[in-house]
């Protein structure tokens, strides 16, 4: 396998973290929206933690987390240049 930055970064955090992967029920520039209930973190828990865009517009990026609403699971972070939609996957620690 090959490894990128992007790649090796999300491996390490497999290795070190408790990183969840999950799939996008919605989202925008600014926010990838999880409604499936799969997340029962508390609000804020992600804040400063990292996202890793695996599939869709942002696909081998990734962004620090700078809120995390559970109530609606929504991760919020800086604008990216695509769109996060219905179907993307994505990893977070």
């Amino acid at each position: 396998m090959s490894y990128t930055v992007f790649s090796a970064a999300l491996e390490l955090s497999k290795l070190l973290n408790d990183t969840q992967e999950g799939t996008a029920t919605g989202g925008s520039t600014t926010t990838l929206l999880d409604a499936s209930g799969m997340r029962d973190e508390p609000d804020d828990h992600y804040i400063d933690g990292t996202i890793w865009f695996i599939s869709g517009n942002n696909a081998n990026k990734s962004a620090v987390i700078t809120d995390w609403a559970y109530t609606t699971g929504t991760f919020t972070f800086a604008t990216q240049s695509g769109a996060c939609a219905a179907g993307n996957l994505y990893a977070c620690a």
